[in-house]
């Protein structure tokens, strides 16, 4: 955010740099209290604009755009610094019919389950997304495909343990299908994502609950 602190008295002036990008137009010399407030209350307004900008609204992860975006600058990053990096896509297994059997409201309640597991179990709680729908990715930094594959059966078994319960007291297990790839040289990050979404269609071909890996 921008904030004007000017001895600059004319409103005209003051509407004037507002509308070139200004958030707010401050008077110098007002109470230094004030001057607190003013720029703080500017300063929360931007966070939580950012977040609504950035976030999913129903699990609060990074949204579609923004975890491409991450993954993009992360993929630069392990290039330029011959970094470790791995990626993988996590699918909810048959997820219309946990909303066509026990209620959408039940179905966002097993994706919210899903985010928070994925918050609390990777190691990079920002490297998270709902990539769309019953669908999120995450970016592994660090990792080899063996150590992601690993970490990525271990949120499929945590997410398999975990007992739904729909509005009539019904209790129910979901699973997830899961594809992990891992960066190689001169791998763009959009090839990373169609590696990683094959090695989902080989896991969900094979069975579904289980993790696929991209060769």
């Amino acid at each position: 955010p921008i904030v004007f602190l000017s001895t600059e008295t004319q409103r005209d002036k003051q509407l004037m740099a507002r509308s070139m990008g200004g958030d707010d137009f401050l008077v110098k010399n007002m109470d230094p209290d004030e001057l607190v407030a003013a720029v703080t209350i500017t300063a929360e307004r931007y966070r939580r604009l950012r977040r609504w900008m950035t976030r999913d609204s129903l699990t609060a992860l990074l949204n579609h755009t923004n975890i491409i975006e991450e993954l993009e600058q992360k993929v630069a990053r392990a290039h330029k610094e011959s970094r470790l990096l791995s990626y993988a896509m996590v699918d909810i297994d048959y997820f219309k019919k946990v909303n066509d059997n026990h209620g959408h409201a039940v179905g966002d309640r097993v994706i919210k389950s899903l985010s928070r597991l994925l918050r609390a179990t990777m190691d990079d709680p920002s490297a998270v997304g709902r990539y769309g729908g019953e669908e999120f990715a995450v970016i592994l930094s660090e990792q080899t495909l063996m150590r992601a594959a690993q970490k990525m059966d271990e949120l499929r078994l945590a997410f398999q343990a975990l007992t739904q319960v729909d509005a009539t007291g019904m209790h129910f297990n979901s699973s997830v299908s899961i594809g992990v790839a891992h960066l190689k040289d001169g791998m763009s990050a959009q090839q990373l994502i169609d590696a990683a979404d094959r090695a989902l269609y080989q896991a969900k071909a094979a069975g579904r609950n289980q993790v696929g890996l991209a060769s």
